[in-house]
Formats: C-alpha cells, structure tokens, sequence
C-alpha cells in the first residue's frame, strides 16, 4: 500500500494511504486521507493489511456465525430460527471450507449427486447461500464468485392440493365435539370461518372480540410459545365473522369470567392436534390438519366467486400473488368453470 505526502489548502503537511477494495464489479483503488503523521498512516496501512489477511482466509462457518447475528437483530424468531436450520444444512451439504477455496466444480460434483426429490430443498439452501455470501462482501470485503455464479434447480415446483373440508364435513365434525370442550369448538370454528393462522388463533385476547368483528394482530409462536408481531404487515387485519360465531365466543367470555386481557383459549398446539384427530377418526372424516382449516375456508370463498383480492386481503398475504401462487388448484377450478360458461354461450 503507497503512501504520499501533500500539503493541503492551508499548508499543513499530511499523508494519503491508497489501497484496493473488493467491489461486485471487481477490485479498485481508493485512499485515506487527511492522516495527520507517518505514524498515523503506517498505522491505517498495517490495520488494513491484518484485516485482509484475516478476512481472506474465513471459513464458512465464521461467516455463518456472524451472518445469524446480523439475523438474529433483523428478523423474527421463527424466521431467525428458520435460517439456522439452513445455516445447518448448508455445512452438512456442502462442507465447512475457507469462502475462497469453494470451487464451482466442487460446487457442480456435489449437486449433480442429489437426488430430484431434494431439488426443492437444496434450492432454499442455495438462496441462503448467496445471501451469506453478500453478507460477507458487505462485512468482510470477501465474496465467492462461484457461488454467485450458482443456478437454482429448475421445475421442481409441485403445485400442492391441500386436504380440505366443505361446510358439512365440518360441521359433522364440530357436533361431535361434547359442550364440555366448547373453548375447542369455538377454536376450530374460528380457523374454519375466520381463515386464521393457528397462532393467530391461539394468540387472540378478550378485546380482540367485538360485535361481528374480531382483530388479528399477534401469533403465538408454535415452539417458543411467545407472542409476536404476526407474520407480515398485512397480517395485521380485522375479520368479519358469522354473528352466531361471534354470539357463542361472547357467551363463552362471560361463562368463564375473562376479562379483556385473558387469552380465550389456555390449551397448547399439541392439545389442537390430539382434539382434532381424536374427533376426525370418530366422524370417519378425512385426515386434516388445524392448517387445512384456513385452507378450507380459502377453498368456500373461491368456491362462491369472493373477489381474489378480498380473498387475499382477508388471509392477511402479503400480496395477491401469495394468494394465487398458494391455491393454485382453485383458481385452475375457476377458469374450468369459465371456459365451460363460455363454451355454453
């Protein structure tokens, strides 16, 4: 690394250190300026030198540390939680090695050899890939251009028909339930008719209910059981519901004594599970799960022509095209549907 002296406007005397930095593009020169002394700027220089000779040899799994630090502070929980377990996999798939030395063969040698049924995952840890190999450019000024150069697996795309109820398979189900477990009654009934997240549900006070109304704005997180913020902004939302529905929570909140800050329901996800395959089995109705609850309920408002928006809007998506891209299978019914109505024209 160079260093010059000049003198500036006033005349004081001073050195300039130039060095290289890693750019996307490639390395260029920039300098320090306005170094007071040679020691100064043979103190800059030395720093610069141990930082390169430092950051140049990390491993990946130095990376990934301070990577989920960063995430640790920039995202929920559950997505921190999420990208730990890609970290994890991302080590065990492809090794722990200095960033530089991972090679694109060594890349291509390894992918090649997974198996089709994988593509989907290996697509995710792949996009975490790249997102930790930006993370270490922004950080470290080192940056791996094979992986950049990494191509995601192609058609691996499933689209998903979800296990569903119409209106009679649950209400078969719902009867069933004895009065004595009426908080399980109304907790399924407000996934089914609400479209709400299991958490979501879990997650509702008293003064979340009002008259026909009930307002979604916290989850409960399925391991960690602690309230958060729920998934996206637009999950925050206000939902209509049936006014015998809302009749039956009210009455219930009154039964119990609950005040407005009590969570209406005190039982765990494990609990929902167990209630919910106990009284399937004993109606012989279809396997499903508290999840495919929503997904019926998306299913009836399609079914009667609801407008996909207001369909998405009431989900709480953060866009519509979560919404056509999760129900593919019914929107593919509506246009059957439209193209038989206009062939009948």
């Amino acid at each position: 690394m160079p260093i010059y002296k000049y003198k500036n406007s006033k005349g004081d005397t001073l050195y300039r250190v130039v060095y290289l930095v890693n750019t996307p593009k490639g390395s260029k020169w920039t300098s320090k300026m306005d170094l007071r002394t040679l020691k100064e700027a043979k103190l800059f220089e030395a720093n610069e030198i141990a930082k390169k000779d430092y950051t140049a040899d990390m491993f990946l799994s130095d990376i990934i540390v301070e990577f989920l630090k960063d995430r640790k502070i920039r995202v929920q929980e559950s997505t921190y939680r999420r990208y730990t377990h890609y970290c994890n996999s991302i080590l065990k798939i492809f090794g722990d090695k200095k960033l530089k030395d991972y090679s694109y063969q060594y890349f291509h040698k390894l992918l090649t050899n997974i198996g089709k049924e994988s593509h989907k995952r290996v697509n995710s840890n792949i996009k975490v890939l790249k997102q930790i190999n930006k993370f270490a450019y922004r950080c470290f000024e080192i940056q791996n251009k094979n992986i950049t150069r990494l191509e995601y697996f192609k058609n691996v795309r499933v689209d998903k028909e979800y296990n569903i109820w119409t209106l009679e398979e649950f209400n078969t189900f719902v009867d069933v339930i004895p009065d004595k477990f009426i908080n399980y009654k109304i907790y399924f009934s407000i996934l089914f008719y609400g479209g709400l997240r299991r958490g979501e549900a879990l997650a509702l006070q008293v003064k979340d209910i009002s008259r026909y109304k009930i307002n979604v704005d916290k989850n409960l997180g399925q391991r960690d059981h602690l309230i958060s913020t729920p998934k996206t902004r637009n999950s925050i939302r206000v939902i209509t519901m049936p006014k015998d529905l809302i009749n039956t929570i009210l009455a219930f909140i009154d039964k119990q004594q609950l005040t407005e800050n009590n969570f209406l329901f005190s039982f765990s996800y494990s609990n929902v599970v167990n209630c919910l395959r106990k009284y399937t089995k004993m109606c012989n109705l279809p396997k499903i799960t508290p999840h495919d609850l929503r997904h019926s309920h998306a299913s009836i408002l399609f079914e009667n022509n609801m407008p996909t928006a207001a369909i998405s809007k009431r989900l709480g998506h953060s866009n519509i095209s979560i919404t056509l891209d999760v129900y593919t299978h019914l929107t593919k019914k509506s246009n059957d549907k439209l193209n038989s109505f206009i062939l009948e024209l």
